[in-house]
């Protein structure tokens, strides 16, 4: 049946049919022979990327990163605990105590009375007053939480308070 089809096709569609296979079978060749040496080319540089410049394996380095990064963010949350543990204890430490001299009695003596306020950044502490006179010298000590006392303040000591 086939020599049958091929003696009814004339020489020259034969020829032409034959070189229309032959000229694809080429041009299949040639794209074969590029899709080859790209593949090659792809795989050297594939190898050459994971092998690394120095013979160092890339993906190594970058796992060790990756646990390098790890324990990094790690030690970070512990120095960030650490910090707002000092954070919370300097807020309950002195801030710059505050003074302020005075003459208690007028225009009789020297500035040797004082009013300090030592508190912390909330305003809890105390309020110390000496009040100097040529008899004797007392000193009176007032607890304070958030700048008030239940004691009475005296006007030296709400000043002493308000530069704090």
């Amino acid at each position: 049946m086939l020599t049958s089809i091929v003696q009814k096709i004339s020489p020259t569609t034969l020829d032409i049919t034959v070189l229309a296979i032959l000229l694809i079978a080429i041009i299949s060749l040639i794209i074969a022979i590029v899709a080859s040496s790209t593949s090659r080319n792809l795989r050297k540089r594939y190898l050459a990327l994971i092998k690394g410049e120095e013979g160092v394996n890339i993906e190594q380095t970058l796992l060790q990163n990756h646990q390098d990064l790890v324990s990094l963010s790690k030690k970070i949350e512990d120095i960030y605990n650490i910090l707002q543990n000092h954070d919370q204890r300097i807020r309950k430490k002195v801030a710059t105590p505050s003074i302020n001299r005075y003459n208690a009695f007028g225009e009789v003596g020297n500035d040797l009375s004082f009013s300090m306020a030592i508190t912390d950044e909330n305003g809890d502490g105390a309020v110390i007053s000496s009040i100097y006179g040529r008899e004797d010298s007392r000193v009176y000590a007032k607890p304070l939480k958030t700048k008030q006392s239940n004691y009475k303040l005296t006007a030296e000591e709400e000043e002493v308070l308000a530069r704090q």
